[in-house]
């Protein structure tokens, strides 16, 4: 349309870069003053109550104070307001104005520093519930959803059974899943009990789901389906105990950041596929093959970790094979994992001669901390039974 004119907002001025906007076209803008982060709060606090105006006289210095809080944020003030309104009660906005705990507090951490979770604060709790508007739901296997909007999904089901998606409307939307059991949950890096027997082959329909937390699970094989949800960010089967085998086709998932599998004790093996999963910032666990052997071609080997170079934290790598091959070794590159902090290599007995030497092979950069363990296998004669 002739003289047209689009107004883009953003809190990024690379956004105005990227849409070719000049200097001249790009307005800066000022956070907004106490006074108007007043006014906005108070509109909100009081909406229908115009005439009342010894209730906000009554309440207008405490409010004021309420309205520093906000920092010039117009949202922080509306939402807070809308957080006001129908309390008549001093004691109540005087108790968020004297707020002295912070609004998150009680951290724990995991051991490298990272956060594992925090309590929040009522008001800030209030506050992500008023933003979310039924975005986060939490049912019952039995139960369905009817909120369309739901993108994020805690779904508890009773222990060792199976369970169904078909009674979520609108599943094609959820960016993320979290399946958990009536029987509680355990204090861990992630802290969801999920004691399903099978997960259904419906799940490949979540197209956009980004977080899937199994973790806990009572199955022994996932369908490979879930390979089809190519923007998955993160995946955790942390213990899953009884999983044998991880879908082969795991290597589509391209976009993957994070996949968890420490406590899955009996992987057979790891699909070769992880090796091309090079956004991955998070491998936990792999068992790897170190001989080379072409006869086991779906098998994740350690020199397909040539092209992981984003991996951070901690890796453990369980070696596979008769042999060492010095060469698949060398494939792995590890001097250009500058990122990982810590390997350890567990191997068995008959690699304990070569482990100098495998390590030396594997050519791990200065700042990485390089931890060996080697396993005895003991054997039981039937004789002595």
């Amino acid at each position: 349309m002739a003289r047209s004119r689009i107004l883009v907002t953003s809190r990024k001025e690379s956004v105005a870069t990227v849409l070719g906007s000049s200097p001249s076209q790009v307005f800066h803008l000022n956070q907004l003053s106490d006074e108007v982060c007043w006014l906005i709060l108070s509109q909100m606090a009081f909406v229908g109550e115009d005439d009342d105006e010894l209730r906000k006289s009554y309440l207008e210095d405490i409010g004021r104070e309420i309205a520093k809080k906000c920092k010039g944020l117009p949202l922080a003030a509306k939402t807070l307001g809308g957080l006001l309104r129908g309390k008549k009660d001093r004691n109540q906005w005087q108790n968020i104005l004297n707020t002295s705990r912070g609004f998150f507090q009680d951290f724990d951490k995991f051991e490298d520093g990272g956060l594992m979770f925090c309590k929040m604060h009522d008001m800030v709790h209030d506050f992500v519930q008023y933003l979310s508007n039924n975005e986060v739901v939490v049912i019952l296997d039995s139960s369905s959803c009817s909120s369309n909007k739901a993108h994020h999904l805690r779904l508890m089901i009773e222990k060792d059974t199976t369970f169904s998606l078909r009674s979520v409307n609108g599943i094609e939307k959820l960016r993320s899943l979290v399946i958990f059991s009536n029987n509680g949950y355990i204090r861990g890096n992630f802290n969801y009990v999920a004691e399903v027997k099978q997960i259904p082959k419906e799940i490949g329909k979540l197209i956009h789901l980004r977080y899937l937390n199994l973790s806990g699970g009572r199955f022994r094989h996932l369908p490979e389906e879930i390979c089809e949800l190519k923007n998955l960010l993160c995946l955790n089967f942390y213990r899953c105990t009884l999983l044998e085998e991880l879908p082969d086709g795991i290597g589509k998932l391209t976009n993957l950041r994070s996949l968890h599998t420490h406590g899955c004790r009996n992987l057979k093996y790891y699909p070769k596929g992880i090796g091309r999963l090079t956004s991955l910032r998070e491998l936990d666990r792999v068992k790897a093959r170190v001989d080379g052997n072409a006869n086991y071609p779906k098998e994740f080997s350690i020199g397909d970790l040539e092209n992981l170079d984003l991996l951070h934290g901690k890796l453990e790598i369980s070696l596979v094979g008769n042999v060492t091959h010095r060469e698949e070794a060398k494939r792995a590159k590890l001097h250009k994992k500058i990122h990982l902090t810590e390997l350890e290599i567990t191997a068995v007995q008959a690699y304990a001669m070569e482990m100098e030497g495998l390590i030396e092979a594997l050519n791990p950069p200065l700042s990485l901390k390089v931890r060996s363990d080697i396993v005895k296998v003991h054997t039981v004669s039937l004789s002595n039974l």
